[in-house]
């Protein structure tokens, strides 16, 4: 419709109408599929018969639910992240007899960590 003068534009029901009725002049796009119902239908000559088809084409059908495909194993062997030997400070409140063996080394950490604003 931007390519037509005012006086030519038109409703897109009026629009469908004419491309149902003259599928050889509809847009390329639409062509496929308005050739492949004219043949199943009668030829429409009546304006109802064609108001009615083109009502038909906008109207949407429901599609029928296909099933999802199974995904695939993505983490099949994947092995969790080794635990960080030099992490004192998470292993200290986890474990409290690495804490009472580790006393100095989880409290110099701390108080280390704490110096250098993390």
């Amino acid at each position: 419709m931007s390519g037509r003068a005012k006086k030519d534009l038109m409703s897109l029901g009026d629009w469908l109408d004419e491309c149902v009725s003259a599928p050889d002049q509809a847009p390329a796009l639409l062509r496929p599929h308005l050739q492949a119902i004219a043949p199943a239908q009668p030829q429409a000559t009546d304006a109802a018969q064609v108001q009615a088809l083109g009502r038909q084409m906008t109207q949407a059908t429901p599609a029928q639910p296909q099933a999802m495909p199974t995904p695939p194993a993505m983490n099949t062997n994947a092995q969790s992240a080794p635990v960080r030997v030099d992490d004192v400070l998470s292993r200290g409140l986890n474990d409290f007899e690495f804490y009472k063996q580790n006393r100095d080394n989880v409290i110099a950490a701390y108080r280390n960590r704490n110096k250098h604003g993390v």
